[in-house]
């Protein structure tokens, strides 16, 4: 079953992206084996990077929400 999208969902997706951008930072980014290996490092960093992306992805949705009620 399909769940109807209100603009609260939005600001939620937005926050849980952030916390799971900022817990791949502290929890895999900083710890020793990916800090030792350049290439476990390196798709970690890429992970980050793709989520940060589909963050500003649902910014830009939310911005268009906002844009339609004025």
């Amino acid at each position: 079953m399909k769940q109807k999208i209100n603009n609260g969902h939005y600001l939620e997706a937005l926050d849980r992206l952030h916390i799971q951008i900022h817990n791949i930072e502290v929890h895999l980014l900083e710890h020793p084996v990916v800090e030792k290996h350049k290439d476990v490092r390196e798709e970690v960093i890429r992970a980050i990077v793709r989520l940060v992306e589909a963050y500003q992805l649902v910014g830009k949705h939310t911005q268009k929400l906002k844009k339609k009620k004025t």
